[in-house]
């Protein structure tokens, strides 16, 4: 993926954040890899509205294999 054109979309509430997530991508990471590193950086970035605690959801394609 280095050196190829893409176009990605990434929003977040801190630069620092979008930022760990494009780098994900130019490092040849995929939507998940991407997100996964976002998140991360904004337990940093965005302290006082994200944690590890914190809630959230995330929809992946394919078919349900598990349900709660």
């Amino acid at each position: 993926m280095i050196g190829e054109k893409f176009r990605v979309a990434i929003a977040a509430g801190s630069t620092k954040t979008v930022g760990a997530g494009i780098e994900m991508f130019r490092l040849g990471g995929n939507a998940f890899d991407a997100a996964a590193a976002a998140i991360l950086a904004s337990f940093v970035a965005e302290a006082g509205l994200t944690s590890a605690a914190g809630g959230g959801f995330l929809l992946a394609p394919g078919e349900a294999k598990y349900f709660v």
